[in-house]
């Protein structure tokens, strides 16, 4: 039988002391942990937000925080409830460990990085693994349990680079590099549908996009549209921070597209919908120039002024060939293509239970759990605090999306207190972007226009300046 113990707390408190207080032991620590090598889970719980700190600390400073961790540590006092008293208590046994190993000569930065944190790091896979390896045992599965210990990741001891990130791009060997890399990973992570997916292009990673509009102009249910296309069609990994929905809400609206279903009240078991059916004249009359043959073999129309109803022609085939065409832009001063469209109603029925599992049925095989959601109430958390989750969650779940959707960025709570709205928009703004390059991924926010523009045709850049901003 295998025995569980815990990792010896003095070389945490050793590697956390000195990420707090010497620039090179953080710096080489933050590398191993971009590398994927340090886990915040390495860290015994009251730890990890102390790690955490000095992850993002160093990310933005790219230095040790040292003193400034005590007031780092009262910012954050509150969000960490009954565990501040151990947090407290912990970052003030980090401080005497610090100044004890500093009498000793022999603790140099180097010493820490390359002895006590690589073998902790080392240490800590070896428990991982054989917990897992224990659990395979325990269930009976010893196929599972040898793949597992095969599959062991070894730490490097090496440097992660020894050109410190710099490239020289117009070398051989850095072109094939660059095309076996790109190989490996496509950066298009996303693109629309027909016309309007050519028009804008394929949208790639580490992208910060944003969909603008007045008030309720369907911002919401574009951003949900583009996740869920991208999660069941396009077959990425999508995370929605949902800024202005609860679970319920955002829980219905998701069923209700799956499903092709509307909430319904007043025990209606349907409703209908109206949209436009699009075709040309020349299908209808007969006296299209460029098809070969007709789409229906012959015209709608038996004689002029004649009236028809489209329910009984529901088997009619519309053509709109020439719309597309690459000579679209001469098409109807041409008479190639004359538009003509009406109006049909369509029967939609009522959001039940039934009727949701059995559309997740049928699209079973589409990778539902692609989609991902966490739900906030308005202006109740920061947006460090919407990132410190991301990251807990990819720790806990190995869930590596593609796209983030904030919905959205304006209504998180403020970054400072007194800070100009403006401002702490674009602080907004700037983590976000900064975020989708750190995590390689695509982002998609909402972006509110101001009052004018409800009466614009189009929006320009001009379109969302708040009213302050000069």
């Amino acid at each position: 039988m295998i025995t569980r113990s815990e990792v010896n707390s003095d070389n945490e408190y050793t590697i956390l002391s000195y990420m707090i207080m010497n620039n090179d032991v953080l710096s080489f620590a933050y590398n191993r942990y971009k590398s994927g090598d340090l886990k915040t889970k390495h860290f015994t719980e009251h730890f990890r937000p102390v790690f955490r700190w000095l992850i993002r600390y160093h990310s933005e400073y790219q230095k040790a925080p040292k003193t400034t961790i005590q007031k780092i540590f009262e910012q954050k006092q509150k969000s960490l409830g009954s565990k501040s008293e151990l947090v407290e208590e912990s970052l003030t046994r980090l401080a005497e460990e610090y100044l004890e190993l500093q009498e000793e000569d022999h603790f140099d930065p180097e010493y820490i990085n390359k002895e006590i944190l690589l073998n902790f790091i080392r240490q800590q896979e070896i428990n991982s693994t054989i917990e897992k390896i224990q659990d395979k045992i325990d269930s009976n599965n010893l196929e599972e349990a040898e793949e597992l210990l095969t599959r062991h990741p070894k730490i490097s001891y090496e440097d992660e680079d020894a050109n410190l990130g710099v490239i020289v791009p117009l070398t051989v060997e850095d072109a094939r590099e660059h095309f076996r890399e790109s190989a490996e990973e496509k950066d298009v992570v996303y693109q629309f549908d027909g016309a309007f997916g050519k028009l804008v292009g394929p949208l790639e990673r580490s992208w910060l996009v944003a969909i603008t509009g007045v008030e309720k102009s369907g911002k919401s249910y574009t951003l949900q549209e583009i996740a869920y296309d991208a999660a069941v069609y396009q077959k990425k990994k999508v995370l929605i921070i949902n800024l202005e929905l609860n679970k319920k809400m955002a829980r219905n609206r998701l069923q209700r597209r799956i499903s092709c279903t509307q909430n319904l009240y007043n025990d209606r078991k349907s409703s209908k919908i109206i949209y436009p059916i699009f075709d040309c004249e020349n299908n209808q009359f007969g006296t299209c120039k460029v098809l070969k043959e007709l789409p229906n073999g012959e015209s709608l129309f038996k004689k002029p002024g004649e009236v028809l109803s489209y329910g009984n022609y529901r088997k009619w085939i519309t053509c709109t060939k020439c719309r597309e065409e690459k000579y679209r832009a001469n098409a109807s001063r041409n008479k190639i293509y004359i538009p003509s469209l009406w109006f049909e109603k369509e029967r939609v029925k009522k959001l039940t239970e039934s009727r949701v599992t059995k559309a997740m049925k049928r699209k079973k095989m589409m990778r539902l759990g692609n989609l991902r959601v966490k739900c906030f109430p308005r202006f109740s958390v920061t947006f460090d605090e919407t990132y410190d989750l991301i990251r807990r969650y990819f720790d806990r779940t190995k869930f590596e999306p593609d796209i983030i959707i904030w919905d959205y960025l304006d209504i998180l709570a403020a970054e400072l207190p007194g800070l100009q709205e403006r401002i702490d928009v674009d602080r907004k703004w700037k983590k976000a972007s900064k975020v989708c390059g750190e995590l390689n991924c695509l982002g998609f926010t909402a972006d509110q226009a101001n009052k004018i523009s409800r009466e614009q045709r189009s929006l320009t850049q001009m379109s969302t300046r708040k009213k302050n901003q000069r």
